[in-house]
């Protein structure tokens, strides 16, 4: 089941960097989640925060168009906090059933991007955003949908990862299944990813950490 590949695509090609030596002074991390204050991954996201908005889509196009929304850039977003317990729970929810079980898989895709970011270190403030930009429902049914999602992904850890933009097109296939749209595959692409305009020039860890100090992440909306 392709949640792997969504789910993937959080780290997919990151520029890693190497870590300054913290002096041994003990510092806090911060990871920036969608609230802009979401403690340092892995950490469990409150019950029902996925599913709540999972199991509120209609029988439309409308509907099938926010579940893969959900499935493109909330779930991926949410399951770097969430604990493997949780993250079972949720994929169990989300799954049509017959589709292929991954969980394996997915946790250890999860386990590489946490790693990554924690490689930042005690006291690195870490951003991590995966925002929709656009949506095409390429065909619907009501019993089976494919959504077409556009996201950006911005990532910056200090001193680990270097401030980036990742852009990818999700392919999103969803069935009508126990009284609502359930998750049968999704496959990801890079791009297309615009092209800066010059007008700036790219930030390192350290300036893009001053310059977004004070900032908190917009919540994701459908």
């Amino acid at each position: 089941m392709a949640v792997v590949v969504v789910v993937a695509a959080v780290g997919a090609g990151w520029a890693v960097r190497s870590s300054p030596s913290s002096g041994g002074r003990a510092r806090r991390t911060v990871v920036r989640g969608t609230d802009g204050t979401a403690p340092a991954a892995p950490v469990p996201v409150p019950v029902g925060v996925v599913s709540s908005e999972w199991s509120g889509f209609g029988r439309s196009e409308s509907g099938a168009r926010g579940a893969a929304l959900v499935v493109a850039a909330s779930l991926p977003q949410q399951a770097v906090y969430m604990d493997d317990v949780r993250l079972h729970r949720v994929l169990a929810d989300l799954r049509a059933r017959g589709a292929r079980d991954d969980d394996a898989t997915v946790l250890d895709r999860l386990a590489a991007i946490r790693r990554r970011l924690g490689a930042a270190g005690p006291g690195a403030v870490v951003w991590l955003s995966i925002s929709p930009v656009g949506v095409r429902v390429d065909a619907y049914t009501p019993v089976r949908a494919r959504v077409s999602v556009w996201t950006v992904t911005v990532v910056s850890a200090a001193g680990s990862v270097a401030p980036q933009t990742t852009w990818r097109t999700s392919s999103v296939e969803l069935v009508w299944d126990r009284g609502g749209w359930r998750l049968w595959s999704s496959v990801d692409a890079p791009g297309p990813s615009p092209t800066l305009d010059g007008s700036d020039e790219p930030a390192t860890g350290e300036s893009f950490d001053a310059a977004m100090r004070g900032f908190g992440l917009v919540k994701e909306h459908r």
